[in-house]
């Protein structure tokens, strides 16, 4: 699931996108929301969107969401402090940056997110140009998604993307309970050792 960050140059790093574009990108989805069949997919998953740039793009991808997925709930944020507001009764299983934050403290929610649900999937949906993958790499956001393709297309990925991170996840928890388990062996030898300084105990005795 390896993203492709060749969208060209794009002024997704520009301190803001001009106003007609998000207007422009939320009528784009819309026409999609109608056209675009389900996508029976999402059962019991909460979304956490947060974009304090882009919320044309933000806007139509939560209506998207809610309408073609069985999400269970999907939260949309301006920032990490309305998010942390939430965090009482919301535990993302998905968090999803619309647009590169204009406010790079807005990252810190990949943290704050992991403490609440340490297998979260974090994932960019933006123009994918370099400067966006420059930032994921950094970041270790390893999905991604480009809002110049439609979101049907968008919306397979995050599905095949999440199956991929529960398997990668499984794999990390197994191997924890393995370390675990092998942690709380005694080591090899220990027990006869044990058993052989008690029984030259009574010999001497």
């Amino acid at each position: 699931m390896e993203p492709e960050f060749n969208d060209g140059y794009t002024d997704e790093q520009l301190e803001a996108f001009d106003t007609g574009f998000e207007r422009l990108m939320y009528g784009k989805i819309r026409r999609q929301i109608i056209s675009d069949p389900r996508l029976e997919w999402g059962e019991g998953l909460n979304i956490l969107l947060l974009s304090d740039r882009a919320l044309g793009r933000a806007s139509g991808l939560l209506n998207y969401l809610v309408e073609k997925t069985n999400a269970a709930d999907v939260l949309l944020c301006t920032g990490v402090a309305a998010a942390r507001a939430h965090w009482d009764y919301f535990t993302p299983d998905i968090l999803i940056f619309v647009g590169m934050p204009q406010n790079r403290e807005n990252y810190q929610a990949i943290r704050m997110a992991k403490q609440m649900n340490p297998y979260v999937m974090v994932v960019m949906f933006a123009c994918l140009d370099n400067i966006v993958g420059l930032d994921c790499r950094q970041l270790g956001i390893r999905y991604a998604f480009s809002c110049n393709k439609p979101i049907s297309e968008g919306l397979a990925y995050l599905r095949d993307a999440f199956a991929e991170n529960g398997l990668i996840a499984q794999r990390e928890i197994d191997e924890n309970a393995r370390i675990c388990f092998k942690q709380q062996q005694p080591e090899p030898g220990k027990h006869r050792t044990f058993w052989r300084s008690v029984l030259h105990y009574w010999d001497v005795g």
